[in-house]
């Protein structure tokens, strides 16, 4: 990559990050073992993970990206968020692309959360690009949403969930394609790679159904 080019949605500047061999090992030796035929490649500062030759991810820094495609994005858009149910209502916090947080509390949070990605949300979404859902809370009743809402949007609030994030306790979801800027393109370039979100790599059975997703495309 030249130094006038940079990651959007993933990552932020203008260097690419150096590569986390150890994240590299720990998805191919740990969470694809017993998958025949992988193997990676040096690409994007990264890797790109094949199967039999035929590349069906990549990673980059400390995250995994599942190749989609039209059908199969949708699945990986909304990776690890809950089906609305009728007594089920949701806090979220979604992380943008300048490193502030989002809260808000939604009934349908797969619904909630396409609508950010799209810019039909919320302004604040809109201007600063959604990365992923960093922390997501459910409860039984919209009163109880509305009274949780408020209160992590207080300064106290903001600065629990920042520590619950940073500490990894934070339940993360929702998918977000990759795609990379360069100057001398008036729009970003999106790759059809969708990021792997925490549940999903924690869940060993869920992700070998996005891989096998990925492989067939």
């Amino acid at each position: 990559m030249q130094k006038n080019t940079k990651i959007t949605g993933v990552l932020r500047g203008e260097l690419m990050p150096k590569r986390n061999k150890s994240f590299h090992d720990y998805v191919l030796y740990d969470l694809l073992t017993g998958l025949d035929g992988v193997s990676s490649k040096p690409m994007f500062s990264g890797w790109g993970v094949y199967r039999n030759g035929k590349i069906f991810g990549i990673i980059i820094e400390d995250g995994l990206y599942l190749k989609g495609n039209e059908k199969t994005s949708k699945v990986f858009e909304v990776g690890g968020l809950p089906a609305p149910r009728p007594d089920a209502f949701y806090v979220y916090a979604i992380k943008c692309d300048d490193g502030s947080l989002y809260i808000g509390q939604a009934k349908d949070l797969r619904k909630r959360w396409q609508e950010h990605r799209s810019g039909n949300a919320a302004d604040w979404t809109r201007r600063h690009k959604p990365l992923h859902i960093a922390h997501y809370e459910e409860y039984s009743t919209r009163d109880l949403a509305v009274k949780r809402e408020k209160d992590l949007k207080t300064g106290f609030g903001r600065q629990w969930l920042k520590r619950e994030i940073k500490a990894g306790r934070a339940r993360q979801a929702g998918g977000v394609q990759f795609e990379y800027e360069k100057k001398s393109h008036p729009k970003p370039v999106k790759l059809p790679y969708w990021s792997v979100p925490e549940e999903v790599l924690e869940d060993r059975e869920k992700l070998m159904e996005w891989v096998d997703l990925a492989i067939e495309w």
